[in-house]
């Protein structure tokens, strides 16, 4: 209230006792936020076939985290059957992924399990630093040159919410 009056009082206040207000103020549990996960690779390929392999890598993981338009619909269970939407907005929700590390033959115990997931980011950086590319090759009816590196970072973000019961389990 003194500080309404005369900015800076309470603080001259305190000072000169040595002591402080305390704020008192409590903390309200609201949630878990779900946990992300990201993940980045460095791909360098030494062939044309190589090549074709990181496209091919960068490609799958670019179209399975997004959504698609659907078409149609089976409303069955409702009676209503195949429902066809035409040009409508509705998309299909993005694959999920599940993930797990591994020693040899066997999920690695000493590292998080992690939940099924959406791949919310996928980042890609061709070329490093300096932007270098092999001979042209032909790529789905087209011609180009592959980039001499690619780096790619993906993140993850798991579709439940870790709690103590499934922490217990090893997530």
């Amino acid at each position: 209230m003194a500080d309404g009056v005369a900015p800076g009082a309470s603080t001259l206040a305190q000072l000169s006792a040595g002591s402080i207000l305390g704020s008192k103020m409590e903390l309200l549990f609201t949630d878990v936020g779900r946990r992300d996960f990201s993940f980045t690779f460095n791909f360098i390929p030494k062939s044309e076939q190589e090549a074709r392999v990181v496209y091919d890598i960068v490609q799958t993981f670019k179209e399975h985290m997004l959504p698609e338009y659907m078409t149609s619909m089976d409303l069955s269970s409702l009676g209503l059957g195949q429902v066809e939407l035409g040009q409508g907005r509705i998309l299909k929700i993005p694959d999920t992924f599940d993930i797990f590390y591994f020693f040899h033959d066997n999920e690695n115990p000493f590292l998080n399990r992690i939940s099924t997931c959406y791949l919310t980011s996928l980042d890609i950086d061709y070329g490093g630093e300096k932007y270098v590319t092999y001979e042209p090759i032909e790529l789905e009816g087209q011609v180009g040159p592959p980039p001499q590196r690619t780096n790619i970072t993906l993140a993850f973000t798991e579709i439940e919410t870790i709690t103590r019961e499934r922490a217990a389990q090893g997530f």
